[in-house]
């Protein structure tokens, strides 16, 4: 069995593994391209800072997000990378016009913040389905409370 250049795939055909290894080379597609884009940015993995004021208000980041959607149509491609220690994420969106947003979150709720980034991002409002969510649970309260307790006859 012959492996190919990525580790992903194997031929029993030395010849089919070298075309594959032609049209998929190393060091390509959406994960290689997203680490090259924050090692540029200073993003995350790199360990490097990256030039981000200390606090962004919450507000103001997913309003460019809105934005970039509204013109460029929702991401088909979404990364995010966090870094856990500094307190910090890095998310990546590519939109259907080729459209590339970078946004940075910090503080103890940076996970929370980058995963509504990245719903806003994909086209999804995240505060309209937590309401969704809380609607449901308070008609599925509503039913189970209006059913009436079953009488026992014959005594």
């Amino acid at each position: 069995m012959v492996m190919t250049a990525d580790g992903k795939n194997r031929f029993g055909n030395r010849m089919k593994a070298n075309r594959y290894n032609k049209a998929h080379p190393a060091g390509e597609g959406p994960r290689a391209k997203a680490h090259e884009i924050e090692a540029q940015s200073g993003g995350p993995e790199t360990g490097k800072q990256a030039e981000v004021p200390e606090h962004q208000p919450e507000g103001d980041m997913h309003a460019e997000i809105k934005n970039v959607v509204a013109e460029h149509g929702p991401a088909h491609e979404i990364h995010i990378a966090h870094d856990h220690e500094g307190q910090r994420s890095h998310v990546h969106s590519i939109h259907q016009t080729g459209q590339e947003h970078h946004a940075e979150h910090q503080g103890p709720e940076h996970v929370k913040l980058a995963h509504e980034h990245a719903m806003h991002a994909a086209g999804h409002n995240p505060e309209a389905e937590e309401e969704k969510e809380e609607e449901r649970e308070e008609e599925a309260e509503h039913e189970t409370s209006d059913e009436e307790p079953e009488e026992e006859f014959g005594e």
